[in-house]
């Protein structure tokens, strides 16, 4: 309900306030007496085109101000909540101030607000019924606020309303749970496929590099055991070997020995070198028995290294990073599971 309104310097005004009491009130007058301009600075107020033909000749700004009794007005008080506007008990004082620089402010309660804001808030104060003006029965949804009003129902409207928008918050949780429920199933079908990938191929750490090692071995037996007979007849079996020689050259530095004691040191490290010279002989000559050629083993080789190397470009690490991904998915398992 409207209470007072307050011009200063609008129109023909240098100032007036004009006070409302609850009830019918009426405004009469002959023509030009000024009843549109007080409706006009009314439509100002609540939210209507400013112009600086609204400022009293001669004065630099005009000023349209109100005062509303808002006590049972809940929607306007939502506004004032959701803007951070200070109440004033049951008032409402709304303030347009127009200068002659173009520049036009609005205020809600001594806050600055947007005329978009105060466009707002007046669709739930007053009605203007006159041709082109402000009326909240152009607004559809103002039909129910009425009805509501007028039936005494509206703090079961608002019930209602809050019942139906707490519904729709539980149908919300209750849709979230299931998308929630429909990912965890995807994810643990995605964790399970991973896992299972990983157990098929089952890899050791290094395992891939031994691999490797044997398959080379294999794919170069004619060369081993070309290289091992050379490299053993070399350093101990053959004709004038490493270790015969050695060994000859020892019988003739023992006979310095007795002429010479100084060259024990050298001897001593001659019979070492044959010691070494004939463990390497003998390491190699078993390295190239040990070793046998078997087709049906070195493709099983190839196969086993193409599947470890494939699981690795898949989870893009080497073994120990796909050991350490098949803990984290056991464990993410169990925690879906629980």
């Amino acid at each position: 309900m409207l209470k007072k309104l307050y011009l200063k310097n609008y129109a023909i005004f240098e100032e007036i306030e004009v006070e409302f009491g609850s009830g019918l009130n009426i405004l009469t007058g002959e023509t030009g007496a000024g009843k549109s301009i007080l409706i006009g600075a009314l439509s100002l107020l609540l939210g209507e085109r400013a112009d600086i033909d609204f400022i009293r000749k001669g004065e630099k700004k005009a000023v349209v101000e109100g005062i509303f009794n808002i006590k049972e007005n809940e929607k306007i008080k939502n506004i004032l909540k959701r803007e951070k506007i200070e109440p004033y008990n049951y008032e409402l004082i709304l303030r347009r101030e127009v200068s002659n620089t173009g520049r036009n402010r609005a205020f809600i309660n001594d806050s600055a607000v947007t005329i978009s804001t105060l466009k707002e808030i007046s669709k739930y104060l007053i009605d203007i019924h006159g041709q082109h003006q402000h009326q909240s029965l152009f607004y559809n949804n103002s039909y129910s606020n009425i009805i509501d009003e007028y039936g005494g129902i509206k703090n079961l409207t608002e019930s209602t309303i809050n019942s139906y928008l707490r519904l729709n918050k539980l149908k919300n949780n209750y849709n979230e749970l299931l998308k929630r429920k429909k990912e965890l199933k995807e994810q643990e079908e995605f964790f399970r496929y991973q896992l299972e990938e990983i157990n098929k191929v089952n890899p050791v750490i290094n395992e891939d590099e031994a691999l490797e090692r044997e398959i080379l071995i294999l794919e170069n037996m004619e060369k081993i055991r070309e290289y091992v007979n050379i490299c053993f007849n070399f350093l101990y079996e053959g004709e004038g070997s490493a270790a015969e020689k050695i060994k000859n050259s020892m019988k003739y530095i023992e006979e310095l020995e007795k002429i010479d004691p100084q060259i024990t040191s050298y001897l001593k490290d001659l019979e070492s070198a044959y010691i070494t010279v004939k463990e390497t002989g003998n390491y190699i000559r078993d390295f190239g028995e040990k070793v046998e050629y078997s087709q049906e083993h070195l493709e099983n080789l190839r196969e086993r290294l193409l599947a470890l190397n494939s699981l690795k470009r898949k989870f893009k690490g080497t073994i120990k990073d796909i050991l350490n991904k098949k803990t984290e998915l056991e464990s993410k398992l169990n925690n879906i599971d629980n």
